[in-house]
């Protein structure tokens, strides 16, 4: 499959380097693809630079090895269920969530719900001093 991921700092990196490693193509969006491939900075949250990285594709990150931390779940929403059960089988199930991991929580609008839970993660990283938890759906477990 081919796929674009858009930015280029942690989330990107990860994201980008587990769907080359289950066999897709993957172009990496950015503002200035020169000035990002050359770029040296680092920070708290990236603390190897993008061009260390585009050398080495060194980054593992929770989403793309969600054994990390044990049990977790990922949270899904859109309208269209054959794209979501692509979503889930083509990417989800190869970067190793397994079924019970992940949920469906419908519709697309439901989305809004889950990008304003990083307001709380941010949060509670802040606090523990760690971004090493995760969010799990003890229900259906």
């Amino acid at each position: 499959m081919k796929i674009a991921v858009l930015g280029s700092k942690m989330v990107g990196q990860a994201l980008s380097e587990k769907l080359v490693e289950v066999g897709h193509s993957v172009v990496i969006g950015t503002r200035n693809p020169e000035k990002t491939k050359a770029s040296t900075e680092t920070s708290q949250l990236d603390p190897v630079s993008f061009s260390e990285w585009y050398k080495n594709h060194s980054t593992k990150e929770q989403m793309v090895e969600p054994a990390i931390y044990g049990e977790t779940t990922m949270f899904i929403s859109g309208e269209d269920e054959d794209t979501k059960n692509l979503v889930i089988t083509e990417i989800l199930q190869k970067f190793g969530w397994a079924e019970s991991q992940i949920l469906d929580l419908g519709g697309i609008v439901n989305a809004r719900g889950t990008e304003m839970s990083m307001r709380l993660y941010f949060q509670l990283a802040a606090k523990l001093g760690t971004f090493e938890f995760s969010f799990v759906d003890v229900k259906n477990k």
